[in-house]
Parts: structure tokens; C-alpha cells; sequence
């Protein structure tokens, strides 16, 4: 995963820590408010982490000796292929 994609998760993961520790009002508001602005390319980074895996598991079944899996697994990774550049367009 790039460097820069992961310094944002950490980031999130940093605020959500933090959420749950404070207690004064002007804190929560400014962490619930960065939380909220983060949301939607967290979700988008994640979504694109899971496709980096589903593209791992289908370059494994590459090597099957069964052509037919092997088939099923380059459409798959060409649609995958696909959606990880559309998600990095989106992030």
C-alpha cells in the first residue's frame, strides 16, 4: 500500500484513539469534525486495500495447473485491475 495512503489510516486510527479518550467539549467537536471530513477516503482506501488482496489471491491461482481457473482468474484480475485504478482516481 502507498506510504501516503497508510499515513491517513494512521491518522484516523489516531483521531478514533483520541475520540475516545477526551472529555472536553471543544475537543470532541474538533475531533468528531476532522473524524467526518476523513470518513469517505478512509472508506475509499480500505475498499482499495481489499482489492489489493483480492488481486493477490487471484495472481495465486495463476500458477493452478487447471486452465480453467486460470482463465476465470485473468478475467478477474482484469476487472479488479480496473476498479483499483478507478478507486485511485476517486482517492
Amino acid at each position: 500500500m502507498d506510504k501516503n495512503y497508510q499515513s491517513v489510516l494512521d491518522e484516523y486510527d489516531k483521531i478514533q484513539k483520541e475520540l475516545s479518550l477526551a472529555s472536553k467539549p471543544a475537543k470532541l467537536k474538533h475531533l468528531g469534525k476532522k473524524q467526518a471530513e476523513m470518513a469517505l477516503i478512509v472508506e475509499k482506501i480500505r475498499g482499495l486495500e481489499k482489492l489489493e488482496g483480492q488481486l493477490a489471491e487471484n495472481q495465486k491461482l495463476l500458477i493452478e495447473a487447471d486452465a480453467e481457473i486460470r482463465k476465470m482468474a485473468e478475467e478477474e484480475i482484469s476487472k479488479i485491475k480496473l476498479e483499483i485504478g478507478n478507486r485511485k482516481l476517486e482517492i
